[in-house]
């Protein structure tokens, strides 16, 4: 078991991917790993004390020895707001690994389906590489977002696309900007309902918004999906 700890790290660099949403690479502490899926808290300086807010560990590339953090903005939160004020060069504080949102053993012997919305994909960027790496079986990502300047991480899960035939990509947009978009619109629901095949015998791994992943659920469950099979995180 992963020892938690608290760490201080140095910000390396911070990524505007749009208006509300950062990517933080912070340096990686002496000692510190984790496994996939999992996030860490953030100490955030609050009238003298320390307030604890919680962000999944993201990985940028394979075997990544930096934390890598994305970000969503909260209007009025205290959290982000000290966020998005810092610099790179600056040092932040944090206690971790934590969560038990991880890919069960069971799993790397199966097929298996990653689904997500907007930030709920953070996790996913480090668990599908990690399976990818261990599993020949067929690993698929739904990933959906409202419209298409909110697409986190496409390149990478494209980069992936090229490096192993087993691994499939599919994203949605419910709400697209470009009246020439041709991909699939609406819901990840969709994309379950369209491309989920009923004979489907792996696991299956849920993140994003509380009503995505309790819809998504009973989707599964009316599907005949076992709830053993079924992994879930609620942003």
């Amino acid at each position: 078991m992963v020892k938690i700890e608290e760490y201080e790290s140095k910000v390396l660099q911070i990524k505007e991917i749009n208006q509300d949403i950062r990517n933080f690479i912070l340096e990686s502490p002496k000692n510190f790993s984790f496994a996939p899926g999992q996030f860490i808290s953030i100490l955030i300086p609050s009238n003298g004390n320390r307030i604890k807010r919680s962000y999944s560990l993201c990985s940028s590339k394979l075997n990544n020895k930096n934390i890598d953090l994305c970000i969503n903005k909260v209007d009025g939160g205290m959290a982000t707001s000290y966020l998005f004020n810092i610099k790179e060069g600056d040092y932040i504080s944090f206690i971790g690994p934590m969560g038990a949102f991880k890919l069960a053993a069971k799993s790397m012997q199966k097929d298996i389906l990653f689904v997500s919305t907007g930030t709920g994909i953070a996790p996913f960027t480090c668990m599908i590489p990690y399976a990818l790496e261990r599993n020949n079986n067929k690993i698929t990502l739904f990933a959906g977002y409202k419209t298409e300047n909110v697409v986190l991480y496409d390149n990478f899960f494209r980069d992936l696309l090229q490096k192993f035939e087993n691994f499939k990509y599919k994203r949605i947009i419910s709400l697209p900007k470009n009246v020439k978009y041709k991909g699939d619109k609406g819901y990840v629901q969709d994309l379950i309902n369209k491309y989920l095949k009923n004979d489907f015998e792996g696991d299956i791994y849920v993140c994003g918004l509380p009503e995505m992943v309790e819809d998504v659920y009973s989707l599964l469950k009316n599907k005949g999906i076992s709830k053993d099979r079924i992994y879930s995180e609620k942003y």
